[in-house]
């Protein structure tokens, strides 16, 4: 992305944080990543895949209704359905 693509012009000083040193960085206010955090930690699922899917008109004014994203929030709730069946394959 250019400069000329953005709506604003960013007040950034790029040139001083590309000649910055990882030890002049200050991480005072973020909290170490310890082996408690990765053992938590989920797998990214990938890139999303653009298919065609059919719906019932109600399913999808109801997802709708809760206006932007609303895409998004199918994916999360078939995310949740599947783990939730992941989940019951894998204790039998």
């Amino acid at each position: 992305m250019s400069a000329q693509d953005m709506k604003k012009l960013s007040k950034t000083n790029w040139a001083k944080i590309k000649a910055m040193k990882d030890s002049d960085i200050n991480f005072s206010d973020i909290p170490e990543l310890d082996d408690n955090f990765f053992a938590e930690a989920k797998l990214w699922p990938g890139k999303k895949k653009q298919i065609t899917l059919r719906l019932d008109p109600d399913v999808i004014e109801f997802f709708k209704a809760g206006g932007r994203g609303y895409q998004s929030n199918i994916n999360a709730a078939l995310r949740r359905y599947m783990e939730v069946h992941q989940r019951r394959l894998k204790s039998t």
